[in-house]
């Protein structure tokens, strides 16, 4: 059949061909019908299977991108481990908070306490430490001796390799890789010799907070002598300012608390000073540190969370009108008052830096640090806006979303963004819509960071029906009143025993206008 001719198919072929089958000319046109709507029929049925397939597939496909995305989730977890040379640890959330009591450098006193309280977040800062937030004290009875391994160019070359396969890391300028790796190489210094001093780069010699971290100031509740009226009496060691250098910051924050008159910032009353100490007269907060409550209930439910969160940003609102952004929101920082309304506390880390202005110092709690802080590409009040997202974040579920045992760990997590978060199942749709719009990678589009500021939080539905003149008015009851026995009630604070060692005086007059 070489001419291109088609053969005829057999009666046997056509058999097999039901479909194409041509009708013996007898069959009428009511069988013809009843034959059509067979086969449309049949066409349905398979057009009804081919759909159920095709979403059946569909949701095997999302659950493949899912488990794959779980995958790279946990390889990144593993090499982070295998990178910064950690072997698997039990996963232990809150485990670098700050505990808030003051002890003045008593470890040996205080270590059951503070065994206590070491799930607490803890603050860090580029610039030099607040007067109220560290003591960089040497104390020989409290140091033990580290056995020094000496270190030749293969350890420098080792160093370096793990450097460049960390992620995190190898973004670094070569100049900064080079000073981190010198910095781990023995450094001997004469007695009486400057170790370190403000504004060093910090090649020879980082001061970490620790277990040998302190505060050095101590709060006493007074009260006037002739009624019951108390305060929270800050006392701070001349002495260690000085040494610590912190003149500077101790009028910082006196001057941003003198500035602020809300209900939900603790107040400045006055100053004092004598030949040893400087004293902040402090508003008291009898019902302890939000942290705390937080602590032994293990969550929040919605709407207490939601009555926290909403005195914050009353606090927000304020401090960002005024051009004041605060960088270290966690509930350490946050104070209950008799009536169980939230104050925010410890300015530490705060600065007034105008409307429409930005600050490149790198402060602030790495679980609550915003990204744009830790790539210092300077950052305003949207970092604020960032960890109050992930205040929301914490109370609801007890933990913030970004945490680690090591903060280098949970930066890289931080810059990886909320999207890579896996939710609880008890955040509901609206906090979890605030939390995510809070915590945009980039500032500009983060909620209470646009033209309206805070105010387009208070219009999230989240807040819907929330009475926002009767929280304003102090109205509104608080679902964390705590029962007091009256006004010298200080149960819910810890409680440290008394400094047997006397403070120096202090006779340089920096304080002359304190």
């Amino acid at each position: 059949m070489g001419n291109g001719s088609v053969k005829a198919p057999r009666a046997e072929e056509n058999s097999c061909l039901p479909s194409i089958h041509a009708d013996p000319p007898h069959l009428d046109s009511d069988i013809l019908r009843v034959r059509i709507t067979h086969l449309e029929t049949e066409l349905a049925r398979r057009n009804q299977e081919f759909q159920t397939q095709e979403l059946q597939l569909q949701r095997l496909q999302k659950e493949l991108e899912t488990k794959v995305s779980q995958i790279e989730k946990l390889q990144d977890a593993i090499h982070s481990h295998q990178t910064l040379g950690l072997s698997p640890t039990p996963l232990c959330q809150h485990s670098c908070r700050r505990f808030s009591a003051i002890n003045q450098g008593r470890f040996h006193k205080v270590a059951v306490e503070v065994h206590r309280r070491l799930r607490a977040k803890e603050g860090v800062s580029a610039e030099p430490p607040s007067a109220d937030n560290f003591l960089w004290r040497y104390r020989p009875s409290s140091v033990s001796t580290a056995r020094t391994v000496h270190k030749n160019s293969d350890t420098k070359k080792l160093i370096n390799e793990a450097i460049l396969s960390n992620d995190f890391l190898k973004k670094l300028e070569p100049q900064h890789m080079r000073e981190m790796v010198d910095c781990m190489y023995e450094k001997v210094y004469s007695e009486g010799q400057l170790v370190i001093q403000e504004g060093d780069a910090g090649n020879y010699l980082y001061v970490l907070a620790g277990h040998l971290t302190f505060c050095f100031s101590a709060y006493s509740q007074v009260k006037l002598k002739d009624d019951e009226t108390t305060f929270a009496l800050k006392c701070i060691k001349k002495k260690h300012v000085v040494d610590t250098r912190q003149q500077q910051h101790i009028y910082s924050e006196k001057k941003i608390l003198q500035q602020t008159n809300s209900s939900f910032i603790i107040r400045l009353f006055r100053t004092f000073r004598d030949n040893k100490y400087i004293y902040m007269l402090l508003e008291v907060c009898l019902g302890g540190e939000l942290w705390t409550v937080l602590r032994d209930m293990s969550c929040f439910e919605e709407p207490t969370a939601r009555f926290c969160i909403g005195c914050v940003l009353e606090a927000f609102d304020y401090l960002h009108c005024m051009g004041i952004i605060y960088r270290d929101l966690k509930p350490e920082n946050l104070l209950l008052d008799a009536d169980g309304y939230v104050k925010m506390a410890d300015f530490g880390f705060a600065k007034q830096i105008g409307i429409g202005r930005k600050t490149w110092t790198f402060c602030g709690t790495p679980e609550y640090v915003a990204p744009e802080v830790i790539m210092n590409k300077g950052h305003d009040f949207g970092a604020d806006c960032w960890s109050l997202g992930i205040l929301v974040f914490e109370l609801l579920t007890g933990n913030p979303p970004f945490s680690g045992s090591d903060p280098i760990k949970i930066y890289t997590m931080v810059l990886h963004g909320i999207d890579r978060v896996d939710f609880p199942k008890r955040i509901g749709k609206r906090p979890d819509d605030l939390i995510r719009r809070l915590c945009k990678l980039n500032p500009v589009e983060r909620i209470g960071n646009k033209k309206n500021g805070i105010m387009d939080i208070k219009k999230h539905k989240w807040f819907q029906g929330f009475n926002w003149e009767g929280l304003q008015g102090r109205k509104l009851p608080s679902p964390l009143k705590r029962e007091l026995r009256g006004p010298m009630d200080h149960s819910n604070f810890d409680m440290f025993p008394p400094d047997s060692e006397e403070a120096p005086d202090e006779l340089s007059g920096w304080d002359k206008d304190f």
